[in-house]
């Protein structure tokens, strides 16, 4: 499935993950899923211990999901944002719209 990586540095860039397993590599560890405030079919994937193992602030990621956030709180480490199957629960691709906004296109 097609999915954007925001990592810590502030690189974004598509990649492909097939299963769990690739979310909790590309995230850090376990995952933790927040819905994507840009986009009703896609969720933002984390590590639920990033701050915890001392991974910095994820500033683009951070500023992405104001508003969604307590005050004060932030993403820490790489994030990820796949798309969902609410239907079925299961992981899709990254919505279209949300795949062009933070890569411009790239696939």
């Amino acid at each position: 499935m097609k999915a954007v990586l925001i990592t810590e540095a502030g690189e974004v860039k598509a990649v492909d993950v097939d299963e769990l397993q690739d979310l909790q590599d590309l995230c850090g560890g376990w995952i933790q899923g927040l819905p994507w405030k840009q986009s009703a079919t896609d969720t933002l994937y984390l590590d639920e211990e990033g701050k915890i193992k001392g991974y910095g602030l994820n500033a683009k990621a951070t500023e992405a999901m104001e508003g969604c956030l307590l005050p004060g709180d932030y993403i820490a480490g790489n994030a990820l944002i796949c798309g969902t199957d609410y239907e079925t629960g299961e992981m899709a691709d990254v919505s279209s719209a949300v795949l062009a906004e933070w890569t411009g296109g790239e696939s």
